[in-house]
């Protein structure tokens, strides 16, 4: 259980995400403050149009603080919101 642990991926949960933005751009935006495992832009199956929203997995707590604490995150001009993926909105 322990190298399971070990190997468990953090997620962030990105918002406001521009209907022009997919994995690859998600993912080389974020690069800038560590390795990202994945970044995945969620995507409306039925109309196929951005849900404009996605998450990222990063293998390391230290990339994960520093994309938290840098107050804004711009992208194609929107301010990307950034929240520890089991935060709610509400």
């Amino acid at each position: 259980m322990a190298a399971n642990a070990a190997k468990a991926l953090n997620r962030l949960r990105i918002v406001n995400i521009s209907w022009t933005i997919g994995d690859k751009q998600l993912k080389e935006y974020f690069s800038q403050f560590g390795h990202i495992a994945k970044a995945k832009v969620v995507f409306d199956r039925r109309t196929g149009l951005s849900k404009n929203y996605g998450y990222l997995e990063i293998p390391d707590k230290e990339t994960v603080q520093t994309i938290l604490n840098k107050p804004n995150h711009h992208l194609e001009g929107f301010e990307l919101h950034v929240k520890n993926h089991w935060e709610t909105t509400e």
